[in-house]
């Protein structure tokens, strides 16, 4: 006959049992756990519990000491939850997406500012699962966002403020110059990424940086010629493959240097302008220490009015309208056009369909049918997305945010698109880069 305390020694070891089952047997799986930042990752929880709702919660904290955080609800089928494949059922993404735990998240606590990746360390993105409020399993991932045995060095040759970038054991490879756009300093990261993927590169600042002009204005051209010899002259370096790559005003900058300078072999821009737009105070560009016509048009009386009251009260200002208007208006936009037939390689134009700062899609479109009309000898292409705003670059960062703070001017901009949009332009435009590149320089 059983006592009181086998009883109690019975119900407490089937207690540990029960305890032991549920939180040992749930597996997460993530395949790989370490990889470059722009590789996606395949996460699975295994051996769910049926008919439980299953939270996975993903934290990531970036440059600036933000954190950022997702949390979706899945209920598993037959045992598993597998995000490329598995439809939340709540949370901060809809549909089935093998990434989405990272490019939904949001920052916490939230406010409307972007993913801050300037540095180079490896992103640490911590995931957790939960069922009924208890945590049964996590772990780690690690995003790389430079390969190990990239080398860099800082240059300061010639005036040039960058720091250039070769993969290890590098010989007569191609070379991209990567510029930022009205931010201004040099673009670290994506420098650093193309580096991991076989390409020397050469993340260049040309303002708001040591000794260089404070603010877009009067940026000589000649500057970026001293950066095309120094390429040339560096051993790991092939004189013959230099491209470049950037985005918005740096966008029109690329296209720009693809006209003047024929050692340019690939130009890629992205949400870029084929008009030379005016600088902070004057014009943006200058060549042999004379200014390059620009637009002066402050485009439509009724556009302005609107962004300059949008902008004194403090909301989030598109200038979409007013650079449309200037666009359609011929007078505005006479010889200020970028004469991209003169470009000596190929062309890949990147943009969005909801871009709110300037008409991209609508200027790249034109570009193409430019080319198409001038017989353009070499490739062209222009990739663009309908729920895409202006913020398209490399992909697997938390896209969430369409509105944030210029960090040179201090306006609150709309920059547009969908969370889901921007996320799918990065992803599907960066693999088209690659490929792009690849091409470029192995005909070249």
């Amino acid at each position: 006959m059983f006592k009181l305390e086998h009883l109690v020694c019975i119900a407490i070891v089937c207690t540990l049992i029960l305890s032991c089952s549920s939180n040992n047997t749930i597996l997460l799986e993530v395949d790989p756990k370490e990889a470059l930042i722009d590789e996606p990752v395949l996460v699975r929880i295994l051996n769910c519990p049926a008919d439980q709702q299953v939270m996975l919660r993903a934290r990531v904290m970036d440059d600036d000491s933000v954190m950022w955080i997702s949390e979706n609800l899945f209920i598993p089928e037959d045992g598993v939850v597998d995000l490329a494949i598995t439809t939340p059922t709540s949370g901060s993404y809809t549909s089935p997406d093998a990434m989405g735990f990272i490019w939904s998240m949001k920052p916490d606590p939230f406010e409307s500012i972007l993913f801050s990746s300037k540095n180079l360390t490896p992103l640490m993105v911590s995931l957790q699962v939960y069922i009924d409020d208890s945590l049964v399993a996590s772990t780690e991932i690690t995003r790389l966002r430079i390969k190990e045995g990239i080398q860099s060095t800082e240059v300061r040759d010639n005036g040039l403020v960058g720091t250039f970038y070769v993969p290890e054991n590098a010989s007569n490879v191609p070379a991209i110059i990567d510029l930022t756009g009205s931010g201004g300093g040099k673009s670290e990261s994506r420098a650093a990424l193309l580096a991991s993927h076989g390409y020397a590169s050469l993340a260049l600042a040309y303002f708001g940086s040591e000794s260089l002009p404070k603010t877009l204005t009067n940026i000589p051209l000649e500057y970026f010629k001293n950066a095309i010899e120094f390429l040339q002259h560096q051993d790991e370096v092939d004189p013959e493959k230099i491209g470049v790559i950037s985005g918005s005003r740096g966008g029109e900058l690329a296209l720009l240097l693809g006209t003047t300078y024929p050692e340019i072999k690939c130009v890629i821009g992205y949400v870029p302008s084929i008009y030379r737009c005016p600088g902070a105070a004057g014009p943006a560009w200058i060549l042999n220490d004379k200014p390059l016509p620009f637009i002066s048009s402050s485009g439509d009386e009724k556009a302005m009015a609107e962004i300059q009251k949008s902008i004194v009260s403090g909301e989030s200002t598109s200038f979409l309208p007013m650079f449309t208007s200037i666009i359609n208006d011929p007078e505005a936009i006479k010889g200020t056009e970028i004469p991209i037939e003169n470009i000596n390689g190929n062309i890949l134009l990147i943009s969005g369909q909801d871009d709110q700062l300037w008409p991209s899609s609508s200027m790249s479109e034109m570009a193409m049918e430019r080319l198409k009309s001038n017989e353009f000898k070499h490739n062209y292409k222009h990739l663009t997305y309908p729920d895409a705003g202006h913020m398209i670059a490399a992909p697997f960062i938390p896209t969430t945010i369409s509105e944030a703070t210029h960090p040179i001017n201090g306006i609150f901009m709309k920059l547009g698109g969908t969370p889901e949009g921007n996320a799918y332009a990065r992803m599907d435009s960066w693999q088209q880069i690659l490929k792009f590149l690849e091409e470029s320089f192995k005909t070249n």
